[in-house]
């Protein structure tokens, strides 16, 4: 397991020595607030569902955004990868869950829900997805 850190706030990417577990190193450019990470499986990219309203793929090896995901109308709350790293899911304020090619960065699906979206997850075999509102209700 490689150490934590962080990667900058400044927005440029990556600085100082990665992995030291020192929090010497942070990603910045999707300010102000990120609610949620997820890696792909391969530990190449991170995911980080933002206050922007998208979500930000980064290069783990370079701190370089890779893209982002748009199509939420509000804060994007969670994020998740399935077990294959090919897709991603994120759920917002805006009460959907949206469905995203890890390819293309492209949408492939929505689905809307009653409230909030606060949390999402996929199971270990990629079968299926669940979402959690601010209702406290639950979507699979």
């Amino acid at each position: 397991m490689r150490g934590m850190g962080s990667w900058g706030g400044s927005g440029e990417g990556l600085g100082g020595e990665r992995g030291r577990g020192e929090g010497t190193n942070a990603l910045g450019g999707q300010l102000p607030l990120i609610w949620d990470v997820a890696v792909t499986p391969d530990g190449r990219r991170l995911l980080t569902a933002g206050f922007d309203a998208t979500v930000a793929v980064w290069d783990m090896e370079s701190g370089a955004v890779l893209g982002r995901m748009a199509g939420h109308a509000d804060e994007v709350r969670a994020v998740a990868v399935t077990p294959d790293g090919r897709y991603a899911i994120s759920g917002s304020k805006d009460h959907t869950v949206r469905l995203w090619d890890l390819t293309t960065l492209g949408p492939l699906d929505v689905f809307t829900g009653e409230a909030w979206i606060t949390t999402c997850a996929i199971a270990p075999d990629g079968a299926a997805a669940m979402a959690g509102e601010n209702s406290g209700r639950v979507h699979i």
